[in-house]
């Protein structure tokens, strides 16, 4: 068994490595905090769960639906187009935050049009926070047992 002191060197061990073990969990779930931005995204909403506006023109409802693909939802804007900007949707580490964007070229343009009144194309939701809570709070524990060696 560890000494007090033992314990507490191990801790600034784990507080000393926090940021990269973050930025490991952060790559580890990008592929879940991804999918749920192109699920909320593709339902229509904003981070908020309010609809997103401009509705689509009536000129980009034909052009979805007759020349581009038929199956493409038109009562709601999903800005899923050709599938460019949900294709290069990522989530990074920056500083204390995470960033969500996409590296499509439209991705500034897009938010330009869609971002208002305090509304974000990216982001969490409550249920993505408390779904990502439950998924990584075990990693942190399961890396804070490996370090100290605390059961």
């Amino acid at each position: 068994m560890a000494t007090v002191f033992e314990l507490a060197e191990r801790m600034d061990e784990v507080i000393a490595g926090l940021d990269n073990e973050i930025s490991n969990i952060l790559n580890e779930v990008e592929p879940i905090i991804v999918e749920q931005q192109k699920e909320r995204l593709f339902q229509g909403k904003y981070v908020s769960g309010n609809e997103i506006i401009p509705e689509y023109k009536p000129y980009t409802i034909f052009v979805k639906h007759y020349l581009k693909s038929p199956t493409q939802p038109t009562d709601r804007v999903t800005l899923k187009d050709t599938g460019d900007f949900y294709n290069q949707i990522f989530a990074a580490q920056l500083g204390n935050e995470v960033l969500i964007d996409s590296g499509d070229e439209k991705s500034g343009m897009l938010k330009e049009k869609y971002e208002k009144g305090g509304e974000s194309l990216f982001g969490f939701t409550e249920d993505n926070v408390l779904q990502n809570y439950a998924i990584t709070t075990p990693m942190l524990t399961d890396y804070t047992k490996r370090i100290t060696g605390l059961p």
